[in-house]
């Protein structure tokens, strides 16, 4: 891993608002332990599920955006309760309806990685071989590992 000059340009490097004390050596030894945490993806070659959701449009999204009420079960049992909003809740609530395409034309991707870094949700990426001889490349599918509750009463996904 390259060296980071200074520790300004690691906490940008890792999304900002993370500090880490202690020199070089000691943030590369955190980031490799981080990303084979938290990047967690797995190659396939079976066929993706029937009801992965393709979201083409922000019309497609869920429709409430108002806070709402989450009970969330990391994977070491450890149960948190949060609140969400706006895009951040559409997200979640998708997950929860079922697994999604990474690359769907609607850009969730950047929210998917907000909610596994700042919540800890697990939500694994199942890589699939894509269609060689079309040179189409390889995709992935996102699908909620942690269990949801929404704290009103309404969904529960596992």
């Amino acid at each position: 891993m390259p060296s980071l000059p200074n520790k300004k340009t690691a906490t940008r490097a890792m999304g900002g608002g993370f500090t880490l004390a202690g020199d070089t050596q000691d943030l590369a030894r955190h980031l490799h332990g981080f990303n084979r945490q938290i990047g967690r993806a797995m190659k396939t070659d079976k066929t993706p599920p029937r009801n992965a959701q393709r979201i083409y449009r922000v019309g497609e999204l869920p429709k409430d955006r108002t806070p709402a009420h989450y009970r969330i079960t990391r994977r070491d049992g450890e149960a948190v309760t949060v609140t969400l909003q706006k895009r951040r809740r559409q997200i979640l609530d998708l997950l929860m309806q079922g697994p999604v395409y990474c690359a769907s034309p609607v850009r969730i991707s950047d929210i998917v990685c907000v909610l596994k870094h700042e919540l800890g949700l697990d939500v694994e990426t199942v890589i699939y071989p894509g269609n060689r001889q079309a040179g189409a490349g390889d995709y992935g599918i996102y699908f909620l590992r942690s269990a949801v509750a929404r704290l009103d009463g309404l969904e529960v996904a596992a």
